[in-house]
Order: structure tokens, then sequence, then C-alpha cells
């Protein structure tokens, strides 16, 4: 593999690039991550009320390894090449550093905010999912960038979470 930082771009990001050896199946694909701390911030901020939603639960639980979460418990990190701040107090998420075109066309749908899991919840028959929607109440399935989640999901054999987050942070520097 290959990784590189390329300032060429209008703000600095990883490329990474993977290959199998020679006399095999080449692996094509080049992912190219925007470094965090490229971004200046935005003054938008959008406030939603969504019952069955955790950000925590959401963030942290090994779906996604490109979020923190900061010192005043807002989470912040970057999906499809773009900087998002997630705060939660209760039902009221606000999501800080965003347009609301990015929000309805990007963290609306990464966050499947238009879902109604409680109605879902509800139609479960069977108790041993009932009883894992119950006790982690508010995980919702993140709609990840698709070469992302693949290279995230080869990091992961063999790995515990904060080794991942730890890995895929150095590769977006």
């Amino acid at each position: 593999s290959l990784v590189m930082i390329d300032n060429l771009l209008p703000i600095p990001t990883v490329t990474i690039s993977f290959f199998k050896p020679a006399n095999s199946t080449k692996i094509s694909g080049i992912l190219i991550l925007p470094c965090l701390s490229s971004f200046t911030s935005k003054t938008e901020e959008i406030t939603v009320k969504r019952n069955c939603f955790d950000a925590l639960l959401s963030l942290d639980c090994g779906q996604a390894f490109r979020w923190k979460q900061t010192e005043n418990g807002s989470w912040q990190g970057v999906a499809f090449s773009k900087k998002l701040n997630v705060i939660q107090e209760g039902d009221t998420v606000t999501f800080f550093d965003t347009t609301p075109d990015d929000f309805e066309n990007i963290w609306s749908r990464y966050f499947d905010l238009n879902r109604n899991y409680k109605e879902i919840v509800a139609t479960y028959t069977d108790e041993s999912l009932k009883t894992a929607c119950n006790t982690y109440p508010g995980i919702r399935i993140l709609k990840q960038d698709r070469f992302e989640c693949i290279i995230s999901f080869i990091i992961s054999q063999n790995n515990n979470i904060p080794r991942i987050k730890k890995i895929i942070e150095a590769l977006s520097r």
C-alpha cells in the first residue's frame, strides 16, 4: 500500500492505494480522506427532535471510526468529505458546521433520521431482538461511504475499536 499526503487538492487529504502482489488479482481502489484539521468552521446549525437516536451509541459502537467525542460532549467527525459537529441533549440533536442542503442530502441520510425506529421495533416479535433494541435504544444504522466502509472493514480485522480509530485517524492526517 502507498500512503501520501496530497496538498494539491483544495483541502489537505490523504490518498491511499491498495494493490495485491504480482501474479495476484489486483485490488483496485484509491481512498481520499480529507484531513479533519483542514476544515474551517461554518456558523450554520440545524436542530431537530428525534426520539430513538443516541449519538454516543451510534458513533462509538464500531460502525464508523472517524468520530471523536469532544470535551463538551459533542461529536466531531467527517463523512462524505464534510466535517460535522453533533451534540445531543435528550431528544434534541444539533448539527453544527453544516448547511441546510448538506443536512438534507448528506446528514439526514447518513444518520437515517427520516426512519421511525420506534415503529419498526414495535413490529418485532423475536424476544431476543426486542431485548437488544430495548437495551441499546437509539443506535442508528449509519449510511456510510461504501469505499470508506470497506477500507475500515479491512483495517478492522484483528483489531479493536480504539486501535482502528487511531489507524484511520493517522491515515486521514
